[in-house]
């Protein structure tokens, strides 16, 4: 047990003299000053190091890393000239593949647009052309991620429609890739006219049809397309309605009159293929 008269000597501060004998033994040659400086520089530079990691660590909802996602858009709005295969290839520097690139980051950065937009950081010919750049980015990465062979081409056709009132075109474009890259035969169609596109779903029956739809004025039109494929057509397409509304609450489906919705193309292709199974039966 410890007196309080030992307890108080314990607490009490060095005495002054000694610590100043003590502080005068350290050593404070320039060889040691400079040893000092460097391993408090590397300190500094490891924790600043640490910290970009961390930084570029961040992923988005969709699982997209934050500073790819920022970088991207900051090339698709640069106000110079844009180059797609160089950006193409400074994102394979990141180790991402070409599937990525079209399934995760150019919707990320096209979300990102159109936050900006939303929230007045840029004008809508920004996010046009922003918009334009990514779509170039998405061509080039599509033609070098074809998955499927010649054979497999035709087995599935698949027609993506844009309507008429839609101003979005970009998430068609993905999954226009998305689709080729399954051995979809995807073609595509953008603001046609009700009557021009019932023409052209007669003349070249797709086995899917597959609608996008960010807005809810989009979904009464898509409806009437669907009635008058179901009453002129001799076997019924499987109709798909995808975007941005797509994840809604409501019965997006029950609303439009289509069979499935849905944002995954893979779901999409092996309904049609069911589909095309029982037309065929």
């Amino acid at each position: 047990m410890v007196m309080a008269s030992n307890l108080d000597h314990v607490l009490l501060p060095m005495p002054t003299l000694e610590r100043d004998r003590a502080m005068s033994k350290e050593d404070h040659s320039p060889r040691t000053l400079v040893q000092r400086h460097h391993s408090l520089g590397a300190a500094i530079l490891a924790e600043s190091a640490v910290s970009q990691v961390s930084q570029q660590q961040i992923k988005t909802a969709a699982g997209a890393r934050q500073f790819i996602v920022e970088h991207m858009t900051r090339a698709a709005l640069h106000k110079g000239e844009f180059s797609a295969d160089s950006l193409l290839d400074e994102l394979r520097g990141h180790r991402l593949s070409v599937d990525a690139v079209i399934d995760v980051y150019v919707p990320a950065t096209a979300r990102r647009l159109g936050e900006m937009w939303m929230d007045d950081d840029i004008d809508f010919a920004s996010v046009t052309v922003g918009s334009m750049r990514l779509q170039t980015l998405l061509s080039l990465a599509s033609s070098e991620s074809l998955e499927f062979s010649r054979g497999a081409l035709e087995t599935i056709h698949a027609l993506v429609v844009v309507p008429e009132c839609e101003q979005h075109s970009l998430g068609a474009f993905v999954l226009a890739a998305q689709l080729r890259r399954l051995g979809v035969r995807a073609d595509m169609s953008f603001c046609e006219t009700r009557t021009d596109l019932i023409s052209r779903i007669l003349s070249a029956p797709p086995d899917t049809i597959m609608f996008t739809a960010s807005t809810r004025g989009t979904l009464e039109m898509i409806g009437d397309i669907v009635l008058d494929i179901s009453n002129v057509a001799r076997h019924r397409p499987l109709t798909v309605v995808g975007g941005g509304l797509s994840t809604a609450s409501d019965p997006i489906g029950a609303i439009c009159g289509v069979d499935l919705v849905t944002n995954s193309a893979r779901s999409a292709v092996s309904a049609a293929v069911e589909r095309k199974r029982e037309n065929s039966g």
